[in-house]
């Protein structure tokens, strides 16, 4: 069994992809060409629940609101970054049953109302 997930992961490095155990669509944010898009909460307002939002390396000056159960994942744990411009809230969360890992917030009064 462990075999097996050491592998795994190994495998979703080497080839730059990301997995989640959930169902579900995943979308891009910040990367190039077609389906990708330049903001996180267009992302999440097209996703459905169980979507996964992938955010490739970047510093994103926005706030945004996540009212689906979505996993949002940075591409990079320390390469990115969102800037909340200095707003109330770098992230609102109106929904259950998200997994936000991988960002770093910063320039907001709180990081996740």
């Amino acid at each position: 069994m462990y075999f097996i997930i050491v592998v795994t992961i190994l495998s979703l490095i080497l080839n730059n992809n990301i997995c989640i155990g959930k169902k579900g669509n995943n979308l891009y944010v910040g990367g190039s060409g077609f389906g990708n898009f330049s903001s996180i909460q267009d992302a999440i307002d097209i996703s459905n629940d169980n979507d996964t939002i992938i955010i490739y390396e970047g510093t994103y000056y926005e706030n945004f609101i996540v009212n689906k159960s979505v996993d949002i994942i940075g591409f990079s744990n320390d390469n990115v970054k969102i800037n909340g411009n200095g707003g109330l809230y770098g992230i609102m969360i109106r929904s259950d049953y998200i997994n936000i890992s991988g960002l770093t917030i910063s320039d907001c009064k709180t990081a996740i109302l």
